[in-house]
């Protein structure tokens, strides 16, 4: 995996990531303090977490059209100079905690945009051998930076200026595009060359291209039975989303102290799961390791129940479990994207992966709104059990039919690019 470092191609993209990535982690931090503490009303701060879900959702899958029908570097760079006149204007506006999320919202569009391109250009530098390695390091880069990140503006809160710490983030922002532009160097004239003709993306309106890429996943019937499954499973983790954090404030009433190191357990299982999961992958079959790590954190979300009558007398057993969910965490995301790579075309895998971000992000949100009103009425150690229990009896309902067995059959055959797009014309 570290040999992927030897591609300067690959080496610069990193660079840009961890660049672009800590810069965000500290400026988030940096704007729910910022609201939270010019503010007394605390639905601005959950107005900045769904300021930037909301973006995903609604700008995903135009996100993904600009991705396939751009150059990929371009749209990256583009998006970071987006975003760095929205941190100029952020400056400007740091009194004004509604102007703020508007703010949060705008950015998160040119970080949906940003992200299909991003994910999508990884086979190029890469290859399509490597993918799994690379998503690794990007994840585990991701989480690291994640953890990092907050620890790093709480520092810089108590001795720079918010606007400062803007400024930081621009920087990183301008050193994020130099890299990309280093990275694309490498590899502009390989990717001339491996592109066919019939592989070259069309000058189709913007809707068109849109309604060409659902059309693709559905037209590929493992990966619109893939979204059948993650649809449900988001929505799930959208209402443990809602629950977790008052489950351990509320219920397991966990000092200030234990709740931070949880945070932290939680990030480092998080950055383990990402090291671990190529090689679980060369192991298992994605879809199969897709389906243990989602019965996993069924078992993880159940077990709050038994957390429930020990957490008095000893918290150790909490460690290990929130250990556990960052683990599980990160597994689930590899195997996901592994297989939208490699079963989706490739003048559509911007598209497919903005589906993909669109879908689940809707189900995150839609769970963490249902999670919302019905722990008003329901116990969360009660609610949280059972939302655990129902996702393992319907992913094991799921194992036992005959597509999940396909998707296993194409995710061991692991099929190519032209395969998968003869499968998508034949369907149609």
């Amino acid at each position: 995996m570290l040999a992927l470092f030897r591609i300067p191609a690959f080496l610069h993209f990193w660079l840009a990531q961890v660049f672009s990535r800590l810069g965000d982690a500290i400026a988030t931090t940096a704007i729910i303090f910022l609201i939270g503490s010019n503010s007394s009303d605390p639905i601005f701060i959950s107005l900045v977490i769904f300021a930037e879900l909301f973006a995903t959702t609604a700008f995903g899958l135009f996100a993904g059209s600009i991705a396939d029908r751009f150059p990929k570097h371009l749209v990256m760079i583009y998006m970071d100079v987006f975003r760095i006149v929205i941190n100029i204007i952020m400056i400007l506006c740091i009194a004004s905690p509604l102007a703020l999320i508007v703010l949060v919202f705008l950015k998160g569009i040119g970080t949906t945009i940003f992200y299909p391109a991003r994910t999508s250009f990884i086979p190029d530098i890469v290859g399509e051998n490597h993918v799994n390695e690379a998503m690794s390091i990007s994840q585990s880069t991701y989480f690291t930076v994640y953890i990092i990140g907050p620890a790093i503006a709480g520092l810089l809160l108590t001795t720079t200026s918010v606007s400062m710490i803007f400024v930081l983030d621009i920087l990183s922002y301008l050193f994020s595009i130099i890299f990309i532009m280093i990275a694309n160097s490498f590899i502009v004239s390989k990717a001339k060359l491996d592109l066919t003709p019939e592989e070259k993306v069309t000058h189709e309106p913007i809707w068109a291209s849109m309604i060409s890429g659902l059309k693709t996943v559905y037209r590929i019937p493992s990966l619109f039975f893939l979204l059948m499954i993650l649809i449900p499973f988001m929505f799930v983790a959208g209402i443990f989303d809602t629950t977790y954090t008052s489950i351990l404030l509320q219920v397991f009433r966990l000092p200030a102290i234990d709740y931070g190191q949880i945070q932290s357990i939680e990030g480092i299982g998080a950055v383990v799961g990402a090291i671990i999961g190529p090689f679980l992958l060369r192991k298992l079959n994605s879809s199969l390791l897709l389906l243990c790590t989602i019965i996993a954190f069924g078992i993880l979300m159940s077990c709050v129940t038994p957390l429930n009558y020990i957490h008095a007398t000893n918290l150790s057993p909490i460690y290990v479990w929130s250990l556990a969910i960052g683990i599980i965490n990160a597994l689930i995301n590899l195997p996901i994207t592994s297989i939208f790579l490699k079963i989706t075309p490739k003048p559509f895998r911007g598209r497919g992966i903005s589906i993909l971000q669109t879908l689940t992000t809707l189900g995150i949100i839609l769970g963490l709104l249902s999670g919302g009103i019905v722990a008003r009425y329901f116990n969360l150690i009660t609610l949280t059990t059972i939302a655990g229990i129902a996702l393992i009896v319907f992913i094991l309902i799921i194992a036992c039919t005959s597509k999940f067995k396909h998707l296993l059959q194409e995710s061991r055959s692991e099929p190519t690019v032209a395969s998968t797009s003869k499968q998508a014309t034949e369907s149609s």
